[in-house]
């Protein structure tokens, strides 16, 4: 959603508190991971407000690239250097062989593994499909026509994450060229936001799918390029990639680099991309009052 840039910070520092707490920090180290957050924050909204709006949009972050304006000490680089190694050997083909299995007719099915993943029945498949049908209209010509040369193995219900508890998530199986080609396609329920009573509606966005990934393609500088939305059964859902590189910090690290710059490095990386117009003349804002417009 878009809303008051506060909320988004509020919500930043309330969990670099709680990480810190779950990893035994103690109250005044607490306190001070969140302070050097939130000079993260400001020190990207002093840097900003004086860039034009292309150089905003232009400018990208990537993992293994060196950032010049963050120094990074040599813990935090080697922590780095192995979560990269890990996502890039998280690929759809290390993932086939743990959650699924190749019948001797040649076929592949999902491993049943209750109660993170479990088979559906034949109507749910079928609507299920028919959501992955119109999820395709929602893709640029070009990726519509990569996902044209696949075709769906199989089909079956997936538990996602404690923030996604009590909504709905497929997860289909693609093959490509051969058996050697695979594809993971995540269908997750997109509902509305917690926010969504207290901000103005976004005209056009009122499918929850279009909007989770509209925001998803702004502000990712290498966004998955499978992303996209459907509906199924009436509900919004939004398509993702499975097992597309990813991988995360292991938040029990922030113990041993308490005195690093994770926390603001966290902040700077929240204020990203389309500050308002008044933003453009640096005399008409101040650095104690940036004013822009912040996804929540």
């Amino acid at each position: 959603m878009v809303g008051p840039w506060e909320w988004d910070l509020k919500r930043l520092v309330a969990s670099v508190n709680v990480a810190g707490r779950q990893t035994g920090l103690n109250a005044r180290e607490r306190a001070a991971a969140v302070q050097r957050c939130v000079e993260g924050y400001r020190f990207n909204a002093n840097r900003l407000q004086h860039m034009g709006v292309l150089d905003v949009w232009y400018l990208h972050a990537y993992p293994g690239r060196t950032n010049p304006i963050v120094k990074v000490d040599a813990k935090s680089k080697a922590v780095f250097r192995k979560t990269l190694a890990k996502a890039l050997r998280t690929d759809n083909r290390t993932l086939l062989s743990k959650i699924a299995n190749h019948s001797a007719d040649g076929t592949w099915a999902f491993r049943d593994d209750p109660p993170i993943l479990t088979a559906i029945d034949s109507p749910t498949r079928k609507k299920v499909m028919e959501g992955l049908n119109r999820y395709a209209q929602s893709l640029t010509p070009e990726r519509r026509f990569m996902l044209s040369r696949y075709h769906v193995a199989d089909i079956a219900h997936r538990i996602v994450g404690v923030g996604s508890v009590g909504t709905r998530a497929y997860l289909a199986l693609l093959f490509g060229n051969s058996d050697d080609d695979p594809l993971f396609l995540q269908v997750k329920e997109s509902v509305a936001p917690a926010h969504a009573p207290f901000v103005p509606r976004i005209p056009g966005f009122e499918h929850n799918g279009k909007r989770v990934v509209s925001g998803q393609r702004a502000l990712q500088a290498s966004s998955d390029p499978m992303l996209g939305y459907t509906q199924i059964d009436g509900r919004d859902y939004y398509v993702r990639q499975m097992k597309n590189l990813k991988a995360s910090v292991p938040v029990n690290i922030l113990r041993a680099l308490r005195s690093t710059f994770m926390p603001g490095a966290a902040g700077r990386s929240l204020l990203v991309l389309m500050p308002e117009p008044v933003i453009q003349h640096a005399s008409r804002a101040t650095a104690a009052t940036p004013r822009f417009s912040m996804r929540l």
